[in-house]
């Protein structure tokens, strides 16, 4: 009838429409209805049923066409193929359909009788019938839509959708799958929905929903928005801020205003969509697909007269870019200069200066409105606002206290983020935090083992059917249907419970959460902590012997901060540490970190890596343009990670003087800028510095004594020229170090000589932790003789060299004669060793227990007996 390459441009089911008239002498048009309607799951035949054409009205059809001759039925035939093929094609359709065939057959036999009386047989109109076949022509319906909607008696309203047949095969589209709706209600849905609903979320109608979060405060922000939109030229008004300072919730606040009126009348009739860019995006492999996505929601925009927020602007610039085609921002413009569409954007400070500002041609489309972070009142405004919604979500009530609380610590203690969302997110996770404390464990554990029964019920029972045994499954039945009565007795129970749980969120509860989010003890001191904290100088002294003044110091420091009684805007404490060489300043700061803050909270900064210009970059990170540049400082991203830590600057005058700039913005403000431009925060931190500067009068003070006293007096002569001494060397301070930084320093601790005194006793602990270290390790005994410490001592006790001598004595006197003995097997685990007092040095006496005696005993006979063998031999 047509020939093979026509016949390839035809659907599947239209195919075998054309091959069963093929078989027909001369077929009529009537013949080529009855095909159409015979060919069962094809979007032609559904459409008459759809329409009501029952098989006993087919009957009526044929025969009256048996009654009418056959004149011009070649030429009927021929007009119907053509015309179902040129409206496919005006369509953009790249297959003929059996929709389409049927509409060419209904426009062909519009005149003729046998054709009108049939459909009025059906009662209907053959003109209404072929008015619904264009419909679904032009907006590429489904049938399943069409169908339920016929049944429903509504009027057809079709919009973009593909069209299948039972094989899956679209008729509007060659070669593409897809899926029918699966219910009336999804195909409803699907027919309905406008090109900005499969792409876009209208917040107006969320506002009439009353799901979207209220907007508090900004009214100068929204009321500037409203009159931007009333403009009559550059009409789109973009809002700037920092993140989560509340950009996206001015959206959602104008949008509760269209929703009550309370808008100027040119936006009283407007709608406010949020379109998605990702969801435009999405699938557009080819060059032009994303731009037609685009157009057709332009048109839609400025048909309906619809109001766009576009959250993230800078994203359009360069978004579907690809192959030399147009981005979003370049198929905005026009639209925006002719004021065709309005366009809310929404964007950080950083990233409008980087994207938008750069295209001027962009830029002048829009009127910029700065968003600044609200202060700590607004904020707590907010918060009462939104109470109620995290109070249901949450199952609980928020208590004014929490919501201080919340505002208060989070603008001290998360310094990297912006008011009211850091706030916000900390109610919400202490509300988290409380209602996990009271899960309904043993409920919820029968809920899902009653749930795991009912599926295997389910699984059995169809089982039994598959095997005939219905008495089986008739019982099977039966105990799921009692297994899902349990399930819902238990939902009851849980939601009982849950609703009569009296839960109110305090202060308390937020600061727990603050110290979980930044590892920042907040939370109320508990009792070990108080005992910690009020025996603190004497659990450093335990460590540090002989620094009285500068532990007392430091212990005060640790108590105001613990308990919230620092200024909040400034380090927890700053410090210079000065004196000799081996008094325990580096060590203070060691012991505080290890026993006070926890472990991994000491940052060591050895100044003299940093002597150099250029190493000074390394503290805030690499500029732009250098190695490294976005790797973060080896100052600033330690403290970012573990804001509660002791940042110890070990012997400061050997850095280079840039860094003294730096400490001077710490110590002022207790915030610090890295080389990417991100505000770091010493406010949970205390700052040390060790100094060696006045050790030179240390060192001279110790000569006079060692000529008038000797050595044994010296440590005390010394120290009765300290206070001398120790404004000495403030005044050599002050001669190196810049005064504004002096005097930015909360207190300067200068260390005390260790006298001989202060030696014994830590040569003492240091021979008791390595007696006890020996023992744990190699189940080795040491016996020191109290004489030895005498000796000890007087090797020990240099005052120009402090307490570091005594490691070094000890590793001379005991542990290399020990390590020898383990070498040469004379000691072994589980052995002893006692030391005698020799000339000037420490000898070691292996002590040997009854059965090591016995067996080197045995050992030694054996080898005498195995020496006399070889002998006789």
């Amino acid at each position: 009838m047509i020939p093979q390459n026509l016949l390839n441009k035809f659907t599947a089911r239209a195919q075998q429409v054309m091959h069963e008239l093929s078989k027909q002498e001369s077929p009529t048009l009537v013949d080529f209805f009855l095909a159409l309607h015979a060919q069962q799951g094809s979007l032609g035949s559904n459409f008459l049923k759809a329409q009501g054409i029952k098989s006993q009205h087919i009957g009526f059809l044929v025969q009256r066409a048996a009654m009418i001759p056959n004149r011009g039925a070649k030429t009927d035939l021929e007009e119907a193929i053509k015309r179902a093929m040129v409206t496919a094609a005006r369509l953009n359709q790249q297959l003929v359909g059996t929709q389409h065939l049927l509409y060419g057959v209904l426009v062909q036999a519009k005149d003729m009788p046998v054709m009108q009386d049939f459909f009025k047989h059906c009662k209907k109109s053959l003109d209404a019938v072929i008015g619904s076949i264009e419909e679904v022509l032009h907006m590429g319906s489904q049938f399943s839509e069409l169908y339920e909607s016929a049944l429903a008696g509504e009027s057809l309203d079709f919009e973009e959708m593909d069209v299948y047949d039972d094989e899956g095969e679209s008729e509007s589209e060659a070669g593409h799958r897809g899926s029918r709706p699966q219910s009336f209600s999804a195909a409803r849905k699907a027919r309905r929905q406008s090109v900005l609903d499969r792409f876009g979320i209208e917040l107006t109608a969320l506002a009439r929903k009353q799901l979207l979060d209220p907007l508090i405060g900004r009214d100068e922000e929204l009321r500037r928005v409203i009159h931007i939109l009333n403009r009559r030229t550059k009409s789109n008004p973009v809002l700037i801020g920092d993140p989560g300072v509340g950009k996206t919730a001015i959206a959602n606040g104008l949008a509760y205003r269209i929703v009550r009126g309370d808008v100027p009348s040119l936006l009283a009739d407007r709608r406010l969509y949020s379109l998605k860019m990702s969801s435009i995006l999405s699938g557009t492999m080819f060059r032009g697909e994303f731009e037609s996505k685009l157009e057709a929601i332009l048109e839609e925009v400025k048909r309906e007269r619809i109001l766009l927020f576009i959250d993230e602007l800078h994203t359009i610039i360069g978004a579907g870019a690809a192959q030399g085609s147009l981005d979003a921002a370049n198929i905005l413009k026009p639209a925006l200069a002719n004021g065709d569409i309005q366009v809310i954007g929404a964007t950080t400070v950083d990233e409008y200066r980087g994207y938008i500002e750069r295209d001027k041609a962009l830029e002048r489309r829009f009127q910029p409105i700065m968003v600044e972070e609200p202060d700590e009142v607004t904020t707590t405004l907010i918060l009462q606002g939104l109470r109620k919604r995290y109070e249901q979500y949450h199952r609980l009530s928020i208590a004014d206290e929490a919501i201080a609380a919340a505002v208060r610590l989070s603008a001290r203690y998360i310094p990297d983020r912006f008011l009211p969302d850091k706030a916000i997110d900390l109610i919400d996770e202490a509300a988290a935090r409380l209602r996990s404390a009271y899960t309904l464990s043993g409920e919820f554990r029968t809920l899902h083992e009653l749930k795991d029964r009912e599926q295997w019920l389910e699984e059995q029972k169809e089982q039994e059917i598959d095997k005939a045994s219905y008495d089986r499954a008739f019982q099977l039945k039966k105990e799921e249907e009692a297994v899902r009565n349990a399930i819902k007795e238990i939902q009851s129970v849980i939601k009982i419970k849950e609703a009569a749980t009296d839960i109110t969120l305090t202060a308390q509860h937020i600061r727990d959460a603050v110290s979980g989010m930044t590892k920042i003890p907040v939370s109320q001191l508990s009792d070990d902590e108080r005992v910690k904290l009020g025996d603190l100088e004497k659990r450093l002294s335990t460590y540090i012997v002989g620094q009285e003044e500068a532990i007392d110091t430091i212990a005060r420091a640790v108590r105001r901060a613990r308990v919230g009684l620092s200024t909040g805007n400034r380090p927890l404490g700053s410090y210079i540490f000065m004196g000799p060489s081996g008094v325990g300043k580096t060590e203070l700061a060691k012991v505080l970190a290890r026993e006070v803050f926890g472990r991994d909270t000491l940052i060591r900064l050895d100044m003299s890596e940093f002597s150099e210009p250029h190493t000074v970059a390394r503290l805030l990170g690499a500029p732009a343009g250098y190695i490294g540049y976005g790797e973060g400082g080896q100052l600033t991203e330690t403290i970012r990670r573990r804001p509660h830590s002791i940042v110890l600057f070990d012997e400061i005058e050997k850095g280079h003087p840039q860094i003294y700039n730096i400490l001077l913005q710490i110590l002022e403000d207790g915030m610090l800028t890295d080389a990417m431009g991100r505000a770091v925060s010493f406010k949970n931190s205390i700052i040390i510095l060790t100094s060696n500067l006045g050790t030179q009068e240390f060192n001279e003070q110790a000569q006079i004594g060692f000529s008038k006293v000797g050595v044994d007096e010296a440590g005390e002569e010394i120290l009765a020229a300290f206070d001398e001494i120790k404004q000495k060397a403030l005044r050599r301070l002050k001669q190196i170090m810049k005064p504004e930084l002096v005097n930015r320093i909360d207190e300067v601790i200068v260390f005390r000589p260790l006298t001989k005194k202060h030696i014994s006793t830590i040569i003492k602990k240091e021979l008791g932790s390595l007696i006890k270290r020996f023992n744990e390790e190699f189940k080795i005994t040491l016996s020191i003789p109290s004489a030895a410490h005498t000796l000890l001592l007087s090797k020990c006790f240099k005052p120009q060299q402090g307490a570091r001598t005594v490691r070094r004595v000890l590793r001379t006197l005991i542990e290399d004669p020990i390590a020898r003995l383990l070498i040469d097997e004379q000691l072994k685990e589980g052995g002893s060793v006692r030391f005698r007092l020799g000339d000037e040095v420490l000898v070691p006496v292996v002590q040997r227990s009854v059965n090591q005696a016995k067996s080197e005993a045995v050992r030694s006979m054996n080898k005498k007996q195995a020496a006399l063998k070889v002998a006789a031999v």
